[in-house]
């Protein structure tokens, strides 16, 4: 470890468990081990896992208790941590830049502090139009730098950046080593995603809903929560689909490797992903990952090598799919230790090691 090293992670929230919120736990954990870490929750509701983890580490952390909206009260609680412990570096995601840019906008704090903040998602859709405008000053002005985690030109483009540096997302993947074969695996198919619109879960019943037909005691479990869980509910049990697709809740993410080791199949029809925790957990497990052909799944899976890709305008070809690989399994099973193999270059250890060094190139 570096004890010359003072970093302080800023997240958002850790509620729900998504990618993003997955990502940055991951992302403590191995920054932990190198440098002074220091952790900042703006809004005070998590998942108790998260905090057990936390805890378990012995990283501190601190609730700002941010309200919705511009909150200049956090960023005071924030700017006062930042003094407190002599941060040198931030790191930011998910909304947490604009209170991050508040705290530091001051008395010169920004010239003493790097600040690098990870784009999950696609630019433009992470907040609103005030957020919007004052992610595109703070770039500009190169008050913070963007991360990028796909390579691509989306994020300079919509931002009129010359140059935006890449880290990939990555996991422990210590954590996910398994060798047990998809023969032996109990689970057909499992579906980690929030129940919003961009994961797609209608279509997802109507490809379940085919293999149904076709396969005895077929069962898919999907897990997650959001606004459209009702309305998928509802729609499963007027089709009496109830006893084979199941939804199994919000799940605590240490149970994810376990569950990843007993499924034959990971299933994601998104409308878009940029690049998705879920698929290089699933990868590591050497589950048979079904997802669908968009931009960011492309950079993960090399299509009928370590999984396969479809469009979702074929739901078809996914049904059909998904009745071969459960059907015939012994098929697969290369298809499987090319997924693990695969999936070691995304290891959270280089992960933060590329941060940290883009941390210390943009203090010179």
């Amino acid at each position: 470890m570096n004890k010359n090293i003072n970093v302080l992670e800023v997240i958002n929230s850790l509620k729900p468990t998504g990618g993003a919120e997955t990502f940055a736990i991951n992302l403590c954990l191995a920054m932990n081990k190198k440098v002074n870490l220091k952790v900042a929750i703006l809004f005070n509701e998590h998942t108790k896992a998260f905090i057990d983890t936390l805890e378990q580490n012995n990283i501190e952390y601190f609730f700002l208790g941010k309200k919705k909206g511009i909150d200049f009260k956090c960023a005071k609680r924030l700017k006062d941590i930042i003094i407190k412990h002599n941060i040198h570096f931030i790191h930011t995601e998910n909304n947490a830049l604009i209170t991050t840019y508040l705290a530091t906008r001051k008395n010169n704090l920004r010239k003493k502090v790097v600040i690098l903040h990870t784009i999950h998602t696609l630019p433009g859709l992470e907040g609103g139009k005030i957020s919007n405008y004052l992610m595109k000053h703070i770039f500009r002005k190169k008050i913070a730098i963007p991360v990028n985690i796909i390579d691509d030109d989306n994020v300079k483009k919509y931002y009129k950046l010359q140059y935006v540096p890449v880290i990939e997302n990555g996991v422990d993947i210590s954590k996910f080593a398994n060798t047990n074969e998809l023969k032996n695996r109990k689970t057909d198919l499992v579906m980690f995603a929030r129940f919003e619109e961009q994961k797609n879960h209608a279509l997802a019943i109507k490809i379940f809903e085919t293999v149904i037909k076709k396969v005895k005691n077929f069962k898919a479990v999907l897990y997650g929560s959001g606004s459209l869980k009702p309305e998928i509910e509802k729609t499963i049990a007027e089709k009496g689909l109830s006893e084979s697709i199941i939804l199994a809740g919000q799940v605590d993410n240490r149970k994810i490797p376990e569950i990843l080791s007993n499924a034959k199949i990971s299933f994601l029809c998104s409308v878009w992903e940029m690049k998705s925790i879920s698929i290089i957990e699933a990868l590591s497990s050497g589950c048979i990952m079904l997802a669908s052909d968009c931009l960011g799944n492309k950079t993960i899976i090399n299509d009928g090598v370590n999984g396969f890709l479809i469009s979702n305008e074929f739901p078809e070809k996914y049904s059909d799919k998904i009745i071969d690989i459960i059907t015939c399994p012994n098929k697969y099973q290369q298809i499987s230790y090319n997924a693990v193999e695969s999936s070691k270059k995304y290891s959270i250890d280089q992960t933060a090691e590329e941060y940290l060094k883009l941390f210390v190139e943009n203090a010179k």
